[in-house]
């Protein structure tokens, strides 16, 4: 009889654990799934802002004008709060020209076509090599300075758009000083009376008479602003 009853209180023992551990396994089940849950989601919304990071950069040139001459179809946008006042012509051959300055008069752009200036070559200390903006264009800018020649100022100081092939003719190297044309070009985009050349070149209003004006020059928003025109150019 005593066994019997030993025998009955283990079996009340077995099905107590048995049931302590169903609700434990009952219990893991729901909170697995509920982890679960937490974590899908969790991931699901750092993917929506990696998405929404992802999403294009506002346009730098929303809300400027463009400028394009009729003859050489050569073509730039700038500010529209910028000054800008422009040449015309009729035919292949004519000079054609605009200037365009900033609100502050502090640095002045200069876009002209035949341009016969004397090139040469001089010492050029390279502060900036940029590339076009613009789709299917074959030019480069380049920022840097040389001593004065007869310029007001020690300094002539600027920002050029030229060929890409003239780097490889005069490859230049930020930061260091080496031989670069005197007034170097771009080629006009076919025309079939002969080549002509122009010239896209940004320059202070200001006369820069040491080297850290002319760094602070190249730090400037406004001549920032001022790249910017230049990497729009492209022909039409």
């Amino acid at each position: 009889m005593k066994r019997i009853r030993q025998e009955q209180g283990f079996v009340r023992i077995l099905i107590v654990l048995v049931l302590v551990a169903l609700v434990g396994a009952i219990g893991w089940a729901i909170y697995s799934r509920k982890d679960m849950t937490n974590t899908t989601n969790t991931a699901g919304s750092t993917h929506t802002a990696d998405n929404n990071s992802s999403t294009s950069l506002p346009d730098p040139y929303a809300g400027w004008k463009l400028y394009c001459d009729g003859v050489y179809r050569f073509c730039f946008k700038y500010p529209a709060d910028w000054s800008i006042s422009a040449d015309t012509g009729s035919k292949l051959g004519d000079t054609l020209g605009a200037t365009v300055s900033s609100p502050e008069k502090t640095i002045l752009l200069t876009y002209i076509n035949q341009d016969t200036h004397d090139v040469g070559v001089l010492n050029f200390n390279t502060v900036d090599i940029a590339a076009s903006a613009a789709a299917n264009q074959t030019f480069s800018i380049v920022g840097g300075y040389a001593a004065s020649s007869g310029l007001v100022g020690n300094y002539s100081t600027l920002y050029e758009l030229i060929d890409t092939a003239t780097l490889s003719r005069y490859p230049l190297t930020k930061g260091q000083a080496s031989q670069f044309p005197n007034n170097p070009m771009f080629t006009d985009k076919d025309t079939s009376q002969g080549t002509y050349n122009g010239s896209l070149r940004l320059r202070p209003m200001a006369a820069i008479n040491t080297v850290a004006e002319a760094q602070a020059w190249f730090n400037a928003s406004s001549t920032k602003t001022g790249l910017l025109i230049l990497k729009s150019a492209y022909f039409q």
